[in-house]
């Protein structure tokens, strides 16, 4: 790896990344930050399997987004509000899943009285 790109800043990196589409670039913040990021949604889900599968969505919208970042933030928070988001959207799906099969189990306890 080009130990230039090793040495810059996160914001360098993305700043690189968005102009010059340096798949380096990418791969080094993608390093720097797959860790404390999985670690982080830990914290939400709880599940490892899950952790590592929104993590990897993050990097994907990190890659096909990455014009939307803008240098007044710091990139780590940006990152992470994706990652974070993702996170919360996991949480609501699962909510809304126990919601389903609690109302499934009713209905079927329903049926069953009526058998």
């Amino acid at each position: 790896m080009d130990k230039r790109l090793t040495d810059l800043t996160d914001e360098e990196l993305i700043k690189e990344f968005q102009d010059n589409n340096t798949i380096q670039a990418y791969e080094i913040l993608v390093n720097r930050f797959k860790d404390p990021l999985t670690n982080y949604v830990y914290r939400f889900l709880g599940d490892k399997d899950i952790c590592t599968d929104i993590v990897q969505d993050t990097m994907i919208k990190f890659y096909i987004h990455k014009d939307s970042y803008k240098s007044f933030a710091k990139f780590s928070t940006w990152i992470y509000t994706i990652a974070g988001n993702l996170a919360r959207n996991e949480l609501k799906r699962r909510k809304k899943d126990a919601q389903f099969f609690l109302w499934i189990t009713q209905v079927m306890m329903t049926i069953e009285k009526f058998r």
